[in-house]
């Protein structure tokens, strides 16, 4: 029994050696494992951009890319283009790719890259040289070497000639569009133009929308920007304008932008466009505008209604002053056989709450554009004439 008893004990004392050494064992596992993990931690926080690593969720700014001269993104060969990036890595290097395929390059035929400020931002020089840069829509893409993050600019190069406002081989329904519009109303009626092939063959076309100042209100509808014209063919665009976040502006100082069109990829014609944005405390709608005036046959138009509407609950007076007072002897508004400037509106929903105009012209030609000032209670806003 005693034997038995001594061998019982030695057995245990060996178990629970095993288990200490076991136990022992997965300790100094755990040990290690949150040794490499905080290892690890202070690596990624260590190397990671503070302007990537440090930014909440969700507030993150996307790269932006922007063209700071000229202002126009209408780009003539030669020009040197200075752009400038936000929101880029801080102190990242950035390289420049024309259409995504091609590295752009400096005079001296160099690489062009640029290192970021701490706070993501930078400014470049671009030359517009050598033959990538041909007579076409392009954009240019900003990389972030590091984050592998880009931005991209659209720009037009036009032909070493300067683009112009008409041409001989295409010929447009229209050498100006105007657009107006109230903040708070949506956005003004779509404007549809005609391509007529005049050159006496073949034709490829391409079209741009190009807003000045880098802004995007203006718009080729239904992506219809470039087509083929037989012999004397013709084509329809719609353009259109998206005023949201776009500010009120004076009549006198219009966002400006064109429709650059290209023909067989070696001329440009510009159509140009104006936006002008009127405030919401117009109380009176004058419709259409502008007007379209179709013209007839003894530089006359058409006569189209003109329709003057009071929305307010009081009696407003209006009156219609041109621009240049020589604007009377070509375009004249009748009311009742009579030439009228002015009138009163009764209040909205009461007899006299609406007036009809109807437009008189007078050795006009296609293509003119009258603007009046249209006073109406204690707002002004701008009426277009289009012959």
């Amino acid at each position: 029994m005693d034997h038995y008893h001594n061998w019982n004990m030695e057995s245990n004392k060996k178990k629970h050696s095993r288990r200490n050494r076991e136990w022992g064992f997965w300790i100094i596992v755990s040990l290690m494992a949150c040794l490499n993990a905080g290892l690890g931690a202070y690596i990624v926080s260590s190397y990671i951009p503070k302007s990537v690593s440090s930014a909440a969720p969700g507030e993150t700014k996307q790269p932006a890319l922007s063209l700071q001269e000229p202002q126009s993104a209408t780009i003539t060969p030669g020009q040197l283009l200075l752009l400038r990036g936000e929101h880029f890595g801080a102190n990242n290097t950035i390289t420049f790719l024309l259409d995504s395929t091609t590295l752009i390059r400096d005079k001296n035929g160099q690489i062009i890259s640029v290192r970021a400020t701490n706070s993501g931002s930078f400014a470049v020089s671009i030359p517009v040289q050598g033959s990538d840069w041909t007579a076409d829509q392009h954009y240019i893409q900003a990389v972030d070497n590091r984050t592998k993050q880009s931005a991209y600019l659209n720009i037009v190069v036009s032909p070493a000639s300067t683009p112009e406002t008409s041409s001989q081989n295409l010929a447009l329904s229209i050498n100006k569009l105007l657009f107006n519009a109230v903040i708070g109303q949506g956005n003004p009626n779509q404007q549809r133009i005609i391509l007529t092939n005049t050159s006496g063959s073949q034709m490829q076309w391409t079209g741009t929308a190009i807003a000045d100042h880098n802004l995007s209100w203006l718009v080729m509808d239904d992506n219809h920007t470039a087509g083929t014209l037989d012999i004397n063919g013709t084509d329809s665009i719609s353009i259109g304008v998206l005023i949201v976040s776009l500010k009120i502006n004076p009549p006198a100082h219009p966002y400006t932008g064109q429709i650059v069109f290209t023909i067989d990829g070696q001329e440009q014609l510009v159509l140009p466009v104006e936006l002008r944005i009127g405030d919401t405390q117009s109380e009176i709608v004058f419709s259409p505008n502008p007007g379209v005036a179709p013209l007839r046959a003894g530089n006359t138009c058409q006569p189209i209604p003109l329709t003057l509407i009071n929305l307010s609950g009081s009696f407003i007076n209006w009156t219609l002053v041109p621009y240049n007072p020589g604007t009377r002897q070509h375009i004249q508004f009748i009311a009742n056989g009579q030439t009228v400037t002015q009138g009163m509106l009764a209040p909205s929903g009461a007899p006299g709450g609406t007036q009809v105009l109807s437009l008189k012209c007078n050795d006009v030609s296609a293509g003119n554009t009258y603007e009046f000032t249209m006073y109406a209670g204690n707002s002004s806003w701008l009426v277009t004439i289009v012959i």
